[in-house]
């Protein structure tokens, strides 16, 4: 998943997709300011092994706050990039460290669509 995600080719795919969605956002006046102006793909999965999700595939929020404090910090600030270091629990029990190099792709604003 790590090689993968980073991909150059994966991140032009979800960069089309956000830039289509944020020129649909364009036509209602209450959505407009709700666009995405810079996106990051996660060098991971969500896993409940790794407390990030339950079993029920929740999103315990407060706790992906904490672990991805330099992610979410370098989305707010002028980085276009971030190393990772991250402990993983494979599903039987083994722990082991996925290291990567997170890229921030920035996106100009959107157009109307025609």
């Amino acid at each position: 998943y790590t090689d993968l995600s980073q991909k150059p080719e994966v991140y032009e795919l979800i960069q089309q997709e956000v830039e289509r969605v944020n020129r649909s956002l364009l036509d209602d006046e209450v959505l407009k300011g709700a666009q995405i102006r810079k996106f990051l793909i996660l060098h991971k999965e969500l896993d409940p092994d790794d407390e990030e999700i339950t079993r029920t595939r929740k999103v315990r929020r407060g706790y992906i706050g904490q672990k991805y404090a330099a992610l979410i910090e370098a989305l707010y600030g002028d980085r276009d990039r971030v190393q990772v270091e991250a402990k993983v629990t494979y599903e039987d029990g083994r722990t082991g460290t996925v290291r990567a190099d997170v890229r921030i792709r920035e996106l100009a604003a959107p157009q109307a669509m025609r």
